[in-house]
């Protein structure tokens, strides 16, 4: 707030050195200035997502942004679920505000000018806007943004130029696309799209929020006169057949030269640096420094987003030949229903503010465990057969951006999927669909789980009651509603336990060989899991075999403890506790299962169990 004009002295000895400091009090001084960028500052957000924003001050130390500020907002109660990230390639604060979750990004400037000149305009606005809404009643308001330009980055850190780069990304995407109402449409249909087929995480892998826009704004650029119907087809096309990683670039191309004044930053560049060359969908920002936004994307991801986009390719030709509709561009896929076999990783904790914090940290390294499952030492024969070389041998992993939260009561009881209070029990599942080779019969990810949950375990913020665990689960086990992808309506768990499908499961290899869209899976919250055999035992079903010890880091096998959901390692559960939390067989028909006991990884209890 601005400074009050403190009370002068009557004194007429003293009324000309008065006078003087009320002029040196009155010397404005430059704020903290928020800049708004992401879907937000596009105008494509909905009305659930987070809210990015940069925080532009004047000279000041970063670490008192990240401590100072923490500490100002963990005082006030109406803002929850302060986390900070200081160490992060681009630093943030994470925090929900009046249940609006925000991003909030600092950079500093060394000069307080251009601030000051924008918070004058700000004031000049505000006080028009005042006089009109006195006179004529309420009127609508538009924000009036910091315009940032190259002036902004001289002495910048790298952070903070990261930092700066996506709000001067959003800013130049409004100033120059060729119509920003056929713009915002298509790229709502864009992201509507990716985030229904579980595309839509930068975090994970995937694309997010700033990526998309970046690849409609280069449809839009090609095609200038082109209605949004015409836009979404050729953006489906277009990246259906792009030659990654040919890189995405907005005209006029790389910026390689820095503007005067500023120093020489970090470019993207592929041919000079090795690490620029290993990124698989390079799509680069338009403001100097050129970055690339998509550098967290592997090749799991990259392989079925490309899928997804020939997938779309396809239903718009089949619209424009009358044999779909536009609605079967939004269906959510057929996701779990393309696998014989998931990987299913639950994260819990005890209670929804503990679970926020545990949850960002795990899904921040859940991208390390997809990368491990593909390693080439999870296959237990590797040795080339025939035609088939080492490359052939590989498990291949599909991820899905999507979390299925489970609905837990005041007494730790699942009732379904769904949103648990704030004081109860919070667990999240999350999903990677597995695909063997034909001639594989053995896979042995026991190094990859464990390296995993070493990762998470060392998190110096864990605390009791955080917890992950990863199972194995056959597609005929899941839950409708997880088979419809979180489409169908949610039910509360029954007493009685659930009625498992006793259909066979087919191999699902590299081949066009999917599961069994007929079978039906379990309306319970929980997933039944695999048998999983020790080394070197007969596969007495038609699933493939994966052998995977228990996690022995303290000493003892995880399977003899209860799990997270109070059941057996087994997922058998106990007595009648099975029946009554839905966890397992319930009894009422055979259980298909590998000869041996269930092996499932989790993570290690802090009191040392």
């Amino acid at each position: 707030q601005p400074q009050k004009e403190p009370t002068t002295n009557n004194n007429n000895n003293n009324n000309g050195k008065k006078k003087k400091s009320n002029n040196n009090n009155n010397k404005q001084n430059a704020r903290v200035t928020l800049v708004t960028f992401g879907s937000y500052r596009l105008g494509v957000h909905s009305p659930h997502a987070d809210m990015d924003v940069l925080a532009l001050s004047p000279p000041i130390v970063r670490g008192a942004f990240f401590d100072t500020l923490v500490k100002m907002l963990r005082d006030d109660d109406r803002i929850s679920g302060v986390h900070p990230i200081q160490t992060a390639y681009t630093p943030v604060v994470k925090f929900t505000l009046l249940g609006v979750a925000v991003d909030l990004l600092f950079a500093r400037l060394t000069s307080e000018t251009k601030l000051l000149e924008h918070q004058k305009r700000v004031a000049a606005s505000n006080n028009k806007k005042k006089k009109k809404s006195t006179t004529a009643g309420t009127t609508a308001t538009t924000r009036i943004e910091y315009a940032i330009d190259d002036s902004d980055l001289l002495g910048l850190d790298e952070p903070g130029v990261r930092s700066l780069n996506g709000a001067r990304v959003a800013q130049l995407l409004l100033e120059t696309v060729p119509n920003l109402d056929n713009y915002r449409t298509t790229l709502r249909a864009v992201k509507e799209w990716a985030a229904v087929h579980g595309l839509y995480s930068n975090v994970l892998g995937f694309l997010g929020g700033i990526n998309y826009a970046i690849l409609v704004a280069c449809i839009c650029k090609r095609h200038r006169d082109a209605k949004p119907a015409t836009l979404l087809k050729a953006f489906f096309h277009t990246y259906a057949t792009w030659n990654w990683p040919t890189p995405v670039v907005l005209p006029p191309g790389i910026s390689r030269q820095p503007p005067p004044g500023v120093s020489p930053l970090t470019v993207w560049d592929d041919k000079a640096n090795q690490r620029d060359r290993m990124h698989l969908m390079p799509i680069l920002t338009p403001a100097y420094p050129t970055m690339n936004s998509s550098y967290n994307v592997g090749w799991p991801q990259l392989r079925r987003m490309t899928s997804e986009f020939r997938n779309a390719s396809a239903i718009i030709t089949g619209i424009e030949k009358g044999t779909n509709k536009w609605t079967d561009l939004f269906q959510g896929g057929d996701f779990f229903r393309r696998h014989a076999n998931y990987l299913q990783v639950n994260i819990s904790a005890n209670d929804g503010a503990s679970f926020l914090e545990w949850f960002r940290l795990v899904e921040s390294r859940l991208r390390l465990l997809i990368a491990g499952l593909e390693a080439h030492d999870l296959i237990v024969n590797p040795e080339p057969i025939g035609d088939f070389g080492p490359h052939d041998y590989r498990l291949q992993v599909e991820p899905s951006a999507k979390f299925f939260e489970r609905k837990y009561d005041a007494n730790g009881r699942c009732r379904g999927f769904g949103k648990s209070d704030p004081d109860a029990k919070h667990e999240s599942c999350f999903f990677v669909g597995l695909r063997f080779p034909e001639h594989v019969e053995s896979v042995d990810p026991r190094y990859c789980l464990a390296e995993f949950l070493h990762v998470v375990d060392s998190w110096e913020g864990r605390r009791l009651g955080m917890d992950v665990s990863m199972a194995m689960v056959l597609q005929r086990d899941l839950p409708e509603y997880i088979l419809n992808g979180g489409s169908a309506q949610q039910k509360e768990i029954k007493s009685t336990g659930d009625e498992n499908s006793n259909s066979e499961s087919e191999n699902n290899s590299f081949g066009p060989n999917p599961a069994d869209d007929s079978s039906q899976g379990s309306d319970d919250c929980q997933v039944a899991t695999i048998e999983i055999p020790e080394p070197n035992q007969e596969d007495k079903t038609d699933a493939k075999k994966v052998n995977s010890q228990s996690n022995t880091r303290s000493g003892k096998p995880r399977d003899s403890r209860r799990n997270s959901s109070g059941c057996d390692g087994d997922g058998s559960g106990v007595g009648d506790n099975a029946k009554e939390n839905g966890c397992g067989n319930s009894g009422k028909g055979p259980k298909e299962t590998l000869p041996s006991p269930t092996k499932r990884a989790r993570t290690q209890s802090i009191n040392g169990e």
